[in-house]
């Protein structure tokens, strides 16, 4: 199965976050757009990172996002950005090229699906 077929979000994680929230809506929109609020820093600075070759600022912000993307359940998220910190963390970019955008693209899926969760909160 392909990145794209799997779900954006992990049914199982995000229960267990619904679980953490204790049947709390406003807690729980303040945990989703807090990811969403501090995810897109991160997620802008991946693209940059590549393009000027700076290996420590991929990787940080590639592990913070990884993170905090399976804290949410966007666990395929969590995948490449767990890549992109080892690409980070060995120097070499090369393989960054290719893996940058499926995060963008991955990231953007995400947000569609907690905009959509926080809807029905």
């Amino acid at each position: 199965m392909s990145e794209s077929e799997l779900p954006a979000i992990d049914a199982t994680a995000f229960a267990t976050l619904e679980e953490i929230a204790d049947g709390d809506n406003e807690f729980m929109a303040e945990l989703l757009n807090q990811y969403l609020t501090d995810a897109v820093q991160l997620i802008d600075v991946l693209a940059p990172a590549l393009e000027s070759s700076n290996a420590l600022d991929l990787e940080r912000a590639a592990h913070t996002l990884k993170s905090s993307s399976a804290n949410v359940g966007a666990m395929t998220l969590s995948d490449l950005c767990e890549d992109l910190q080892c690409i980070g963390r060995s120097g070499d970019l090369g393989e960054a090229a290719s893996k940058v955008p499926l995060a963008i693209a991955e990231y953007a899926r995400v947000c569609d699906e907690l905009k959509a969760r926080l809807e029905k909160l």
